[in-house]
């Protein structure tokens, strides 16, 4: 090998050599990297959790669950700044306007109806008894307030009438041009828009708002009768429209028109702003009332009751039975008529969880008196004082009554006996009006009647071929009007209608022919009635 190849294999060594230390350095910086960054991680991952803020801005829109009426107005120019407005005495409004007018270069339009009397357009009829004229009122009494305040503060004469000071005002402020605008159209009760480069004062302003009812009403009557002569009855009629109309018709001045369509559900006013704003206010609130929907949860359970029993269900036993679940406070029942051999109603609340965790202990406690079944059970909905009828009925037929048959005497066609079928209802029917009272109660009235067929007396006459039968039908009724005030989410019990059922059988081989023995049994059932109001 020669000299010049040993110098070429020497070089190249030392560049590779060379390339090898450069590659080891960069991969022993780049694992010391990965390192730290490893360790940063974990270093954060072991810090303590930050808690989320309580307030947090969000400035993505978002639907509202309420709409708001959308007036076009222009906003005022940007570059108007902080005025100040120091003018002594009291001037008119169109002398205010002027004023305005020249400060800002803005045109300012007074309506007509912006300069006339504000007590024109003050709310209700317009009165014309000379005796009530005569009398000061309490704008008259204010303004003289005034002029002796005026007198003893060194005013030299006080020449202004009172039309005068109700229609002049003073200049004394300094801020923003709108905040001016505010507070001359909230002293002179008037409503100012910036519309077409001009700033517009009126006095006369026109609102279709809505109400959100029905144009038609439910009514409901009922009727409880005591025996001896008492009795006892209320009538529900939730059709709000002619009461709405007579309240806003005093809200509305003498020179305002207001139209009422109950089909649109539309109020339709043109009056003074003030006036117009206070009906709104009204009606929203009426809207709110009517609105809130009342969840109504109706059980009715039969308790057959045992023998050891038979004296009815005794509540202090039931009550200790619901253990944490609730507690039954018992309250006397009004206006009621009990069954035939029963005992007068009563009425209990019984505190439940939200689950129904109490009613479901309720059955189980009662189970202890007998066999209990739910006869009915239903859920409905409606809203603050709307009635809610409720009705289960079982029709039965009978026999009525029987016209004998006729013999045609000439010639002696004869006809047979003429039926006459007639039918009972019996079961159970109720009538619920809720009405939501503050702190979430809510007052149950509730007219009731449950009725059952208790036998079928059968009333015959005559013998054989002439004889003749039929049914009168013997029916135990209850029949009760109450009214509870309960929490929402308590569970009324209304109990204490009971009635006794026979049972009878017969062991003769064949029926009605040839006589045998008969069984009967008396078993006593018992009533249960559960309401449970929730709010939505």
């Amino acid at each position: 090998m020669t000299a010049v190849a040993k110098l070429v294999v020497c070089v190249s060594w030392l560049l590779l050599a060379g390339c090898a230390q450069k590659l080891k350095e960069t991969i022993s910086t780049e694992q010391i990297d990965i390192q730290m960054r490893v360790e940063r991680a974990q270093t954060k991952i072991r810090q303590p959790q930050a808690r989320s803020p309580y307030l947090v801005e969000d400035e993505v829109p978002k639907f509202t669950g309420r709409s708001v009426p959308h007036e076009r107005v222009d906003a005022l120019p940007p570059h108007l700044g902080v005025i100040t407005m120091r003018v002594p005495g009291r001037h008119s409004l169109s002398a205010i306007a002027e004023m305005i007018e020249r400060l800002i270069e803005i045109p300012v339009h007074l309506t007509p109806d912006a300069l006339q009397d504000p007590s024109l357009y003050t709310p209700g009829p317009l009165l014309t008894t000379p005796t009530v004229a005569d009398k000061p009122s309490e704008a008259m009494q204010k303004n003289e307030e005034v002029k002796q305040r005026s007198i003893k503060a060194g005013a030299s004469t006080v020449n202004f009438s009172d039309r005068e000071l109700r229609n002049t005002y003073e200049l004394n402020y300094t801020g923003s041009v709108a905040g001016l605008l505010d507070s001359l159209a909230t002293r002179a009760g008037l409503q100012w828009q910036h519309q077409g480069g001009r700033i517009v004062f009126t006095r006369l302003v026109t609102r279709a708002m809505t109400v959100k009812a029905l144009s038609s009403g439910v009514k409901s009557s009922g009727s409880v009768s005591v025996g001896n002569g008492l009795s006892a009855s209320t009538q529900t009629e939730t059709d709000i429209w002619p009461m709405l109309e007579a309240t806003l018709k005093n809200m509305v001045s003498a020179r305002g028109r207001m139209q009422v369509d109950p089909k649109g559900g539309m109020v339709t006013v043109t009056d003074a702003v003030q006036n117009v704003n206070a009906m709104a206010r009204f009606i929203e609130i009426q809207n709110e009332t009517m609105l809130r929907q009342v969840v109504l949860d109706v059980e009715v359970l039969q308790v057959d009751l045992t023998q050891e029993h038979a004296s009815g269900i005794d509540w202090t036993i039931v009550s200790n039975g619901l253990g944490r679940t609730g507690a039954i406070t018992a309250s006397s029942a009004s206006m009621v008529k009990p069954f035939s051999g029963g005992e007068p109603g009563s009425i209990q609340s019984v505190v439940s969880r939200a689950d129904g965790g109490g009613v479901k202990t309720l059955i189980t406690a009662l189970e202890q008196f007998g066999r209990v079944s739910t006869s009915y059970s239903t859920v409905v909905v409606t809203t603050n004082r709307q009635p809610v009828p409720l009705s289960v009925q079982n029709s039965e037929a009978y026999l009525a009554s029987v016209t004998a048959g006729t013999v045609n005497a000439a010639t002696g066609v004869s006809t047979g006996a003429t039926l006459t079928a007639g039918t009972v209802n019996t079961g159970f029917s109720m009538v619920l009006v809720p009405l939501i009272m503050d702190s979430n109660r809510v007052l149950i009235e509730s007219t009731m009647q449950v009725s059952a067929l208790r036998e079928m007396k059968n009333f015959s006459s005559g013998s054989g071929a002439a004889s003749n039968s039929i049914q009168l039908p013997s029916v135990d009724s209850y029949n009760t009007l109450q009214r509870v005030n309960v929490a929402t989410g308590d569970t009324i019990v209304m109990s204490g209608f009971e009635r006794e059922i026979l049972l009878r059988d017969q062991t003769d081989v064949v029926r009605h022919l040839v006589p045998g023995s008969q069984r009967g049994k008396t078993t006593k059932q018992s009533t249960v009635i559960l309401i449970t109001p929730r709010l939505q």
